[in-house]
């Protein structure tokens, strides 16, 4: 993969989305710091032309962060050149099967120790799926990442 960059949220936008994420989802500041790195994440694969959800974390913090529609629309023109729509799924509006694992792609993107598996909700994955680690560096991910490691396995 060649050259990428981040995308960078605004430090204005960052405090109020994680004092929004404390009040209003009684995360911790830890949490709520966690979840905006990874929508920074999701951003940043939006940035890049994939398409996809984020977890149930992840979209608490795009949510908050959309509820300051004037905050959200010049963050959105400033970094995509467009406003960047929330379409849920829902049964009126159900998944076209085209999106792309924005997970997946980050862990190829940022590499494995660069994504939190957690707030992706997808910890097992991180023990198996990054095929630059070795079988050693995934048990040892496991074991330091998740607390019941016995689940983990090295094979691929």
């Amino acid at each position: 993969m060649g050259k990428f960059e981040l995308v960078t949220i605004p430090s204005t936008d960052i405090e109020y989305v994680i004092e929004r994420l404390k009040n209003h989802e009684k995360m911790t500041h830890e949490e709520a710091v966690k979840c905006v790195q990874e929508l920074i994440h999701f951003y940043t694969a939006i940035k890049y032309g994939k398409r996809g959800s984020p977890s149930d974390m992840i979209d608490k913090a795009w949510h908050a962060h959309i509820l300051n529609t004037p905050m959200y629309m010049e963050f959105t023109q400033a970094t995509f050149g467009r406003f960047v729509h929330h379409v849920p799924y829902w049964s009126g509006h159900q998944s076209d099967g085209t999106e792309d694992d924005i997970y997946k792609y980050l862990i190829s993107l940022l590499g494995v120790d660069h994504v939190d598996a957690t707030v992706w909700g997808q910890e097992e994955i991180n023990c198996v799926y990054n095929e630059h680690s070795s079988d050693v560096q995934r048990l040892e991910y496991c074991q330091k990442n998740i607390s019941s490691h016995r689940q983990c396995t090295t094979s691929k």
